[in-house]
């Protein structure tokens, strides 16, 4: 029995293995062609495997990104996950901080019109955060309310090439909370 564990094990560390490297081509080939041009033998050949591998874990070139996106979104919702009891303006530059990691990625995908799979991306798994204290913490029409104006706050500087910086938007965080308080 104890073999068998052990086969999947490896089995499973494999597949694993072999889904980041198709990943990682994919996000290479993004940063060189349009989405729309990369095609399936592109992402196989750049990732060392063939076009048959690349369809035995998964099945389109589109389920491909949906996986990207969400493990960008689950790593930066454990990030988020993490603060005890954050405020709106925590949780904002905490955002942010995360993304100004990927801000090439985010022009590339600004660039192929692929930003509203974020969106949808959050959206599905909006139940893993929270987004603010106390009652409005777990009302799921709060939780949407902020994560769309956050996404409109990440869209606009995206569309600035991301040149803002991270204080200067945690700020109009303040700015905002303010405002809605009066």
């Amino acid at each position: 029995m104890t073999e068998s564990v052990t086969v999947n094990k490896k089995r499973i560390k494999q597949i694993t293995q072999t889904q980041e490297d198709i990943l990682t081509a994919f996000g290479q080939l993004l940063e060189e062609y349009p989405y729309e041009k990369i095609q399936i033998s592109q992402i196989a050949k750049k990732s060392g495997y063939a076009r048959r591998t690349f369809y035995r874990h998964f099945d389109s070139r589109d389920d491909l990104l949906t996986l990207f996106i969400e493990r960008l979104t689950l790593n930066l919702f454990k990030q988020l996950g993490q603060l005890e009891q954050p405020t709106f303006s925590q949780v904002f530059q905490n955002f942010f901080s995360y993304w100004s990691d990927y801000k090439s990625l985010l022009l590339i995908l600004r660039k192929n019109d692929l930003l509203p799979q974020f969106q949808q991306s959050w959206f599905r798994h909006i139940d893993l955060i929270e987004l603010g204290r106390g009652d409005l913490s777990s009302n799921t029409y709060a939780q949407r309310f902020a994560i769309g104006g956050i996404f409109s706050v990440l869209i606009e500087w995206i569309h600035q090439d991301c040149q803002t910086s991270i204080e200067e938007l945690t700020q109009v965080s303040f700015d905002i909370i303010n405002h809605l308080k009066n």
